[in-house]
């Protein structure tokens, strides 16, 4: 791995829950190093803006949960590696 992020340990993990904790956006391969992750939850944080490569490298990536954030909008290319379902 040759990027930097605090889930580079986590490579196996297949869900990860990250609720309510006042994240305010994802940057650019905010989650780099997680190849087998299916499911994210971000639901309850004040996140605004989410990178255009926010979720690089989630290619197994299937479920996201965003409710309770502040997102007006949606970029349609920000899950352009992952067939997704936004709940």
């Amino acid at each position: 791995m040759n990027k930097d992020s605090i889930f580079n340990f986590y490579i196996f993990s297949q869900f990860m829950k990250l609720d309510n904790n006042g994240m305010k956006e994802i940057k650019e391969d905010a989650f780099f190093g997680m190849p087998s992750l299916e499911e994210l939850s971000l639901v309850g944080n004040k996140i605004k803006e989410i990178d255009e490569n926010g979720f690089g490298g989630l290619v197994a990536l299937d479920t996201i949960y965003l409710q309770n954030n502040d997102l007006e909008t949606l970029r349609s290319d920000i899950f352009r590696a992952s067939v997704i379902s936004i709940l």
